[in-house]
């Protein structure tokens, strides 16, 4: 019996027990108080509210997409602590696992130290909005920033500080003003930041047209909608998409027109927004992007045609139903369920041998759909273990009642 197999499972866990949690608590002191440490250097005061801090260190806790970083190393250190040196004491191998911890920890800090460093040194003030967008995805940290603009007279001052940056000379702190302000929810800065919408910079306009999308200033769509004639591309680009997302039904004609714009991205979000507008009258004019190049123009057109019900299309959103790429077979399918054209059928049935396993349960549901005459199509799924369960539901369902 060697060394290793001496040291039973059950005394193992109690150790790791104790050792993750202490990893994880160091792990947070030690990124919190970097963090504290370089808001400290930043402020011309040398002064860190008690707001500041706590905020810190609630961000630094690993929960965030960097935070999630340290349990895949935690366990690899336990791994190699516990299986490759079984002959070390309990001691020694508690030492070299936190070694390891310490290790990966100090390497996250540094690296988002780095970026708040390189920030400042480049002319931006030290923001919390800085840090704790580092570490947690901005709707995780939202509610705590709100929370903050309503409790923290230091925090607001601060917002303030950086509402004034949206008139600096330097389009990069324009540009990180009206995002940090988008971040903090601070929508009583929404007229100075539609100001950026006739900036000299296109990046400032560009930013400027999805703050206000991100705000829901409807208010100011005239504004964004100008941006649709912008010479640059980015900035037609936003314009669009914000349109759309904000329901701008009004500006259908001119959102059309960009489908023949001279850069892809500008005619892949045109697509995007007359779908999302429910403009029917245009599916003709989104057809020819089932035949493009770009598996993306093919999948979103597919998409939007199926969206806007437009039957006349459904022959060559079929086609599509052989395409190599399996997301632009899914869009497809999806949206011959939508569509409901009985002439599509023999082309659905087809895709029982197709290669992915949510294209053929799409399958089954899109012959639902088509009806209780298919049920036999349906019952050709049921030799397919995995959509077995699909196909035997939606006979189920088709024997006990009519298809919606």
């Amino acid at each position: 019996m060697t060394a290793e197999e001496k040291v039973p499972l059950r005394a193992r866990l109690p150790w790791f027990a104790v050792w993750v949690p202490v990893a994880l608590l160091l792990y947070t002191l030690v990124n919190g108080a970097g963090h504290v440490l370089v808001a400290y250097h930043q402020d011309p005061n040398k002064e860190v509210s008690q707001e500041t801090c706590i905020v810190l260190f609630l961000a630094t806790f690993p929960c965030g997409p960097w935070g999630f970083l340290i349990y895949p190393v935690l366990v690899i250190f336990a791994f190699v602590s516990w299986r490759l040196c079984p002959q070390w004491s309990a001691m020694v191998r508690w030492m070299a696992g936190m070694l390891g911890a310490l290790f990966c920890t100090l390497f996250l800090f540094a690296q988002s130290a780095l970026l708040c460093y390189g920030g400042w040194r480049n002319g931006m003030p030290f923001n919390l909005k800085v840090c704790v967008v580092q570490l947690w995805r901005p709707h995780f940290c939202r509610p705590v920033l709100q929370w903050f603009n309503q409790k923290s007279p230091a925090w607001q001052a601060q917002a303030s500080d950086v509402a004034g940056l949206l008139g600096h000379e330097d389009p990069a702190l324009r540009i990180f003003a009206a995002d940090t302000l988008d971040e903090l929810g601070r929508r009583e800065y929404v007229p100075d930041i539609a100001a950026l919408l006739k900036d000299r910079d296109a990046v400032v306009r560009q930013t400027a047209a999805w703050t206000l999308y991100s705000f829901d200033a409807k208010e100011y769509v005239p504004g964004i909608a100008a941006l649709l004639r912008d010479g640059d591309s980015r900035a037609r680009h936003s314009a669009v998409e914000a349109l759309g997302g904000l329901g701008s039904k009004e500006y259908v004609p001119e959102i059309a027109a960009l489908l023949k714009d001279e850069d892809r991205m500008v005619c892949y979000r045109a697509v995007e927004a007359l779908g999302k507008l429910g403009a029917q009258e245009y599916a003709s004019n989104i057809a020819p992007f089932l035949k493009n190049a770009d598996a993306e123009d093919r999948r979103m057109a597919a998409t939007v045609l199926g969206k806007l019900g437009a039957k006349e299309q459904a022959q060559d959103i079929a086609a599509l139903l052989k395409d190599p790429d399996v997301m632009v077979r899914r869009a497809a399918i999806s949206a011959l369920k939508e569509l409901k054209v009985e002439a599509c059928a023999p082309s659905i049935v087809a895709l029982s041998k197709d290669g992915d396993f949510e294209v053929r349960r799409l399958a089954v549901w899109a012959l639902y759909y088509l009806g209780p005459r298919h049920a036999p199509d349906i019952a050709v799924f049921l030799q397919d273990e995995s959509v077995k369960w699909d196909a035997s539901d939606a006979l189920r369902r088709l024997a006990s009642a009519p298809c919606p």
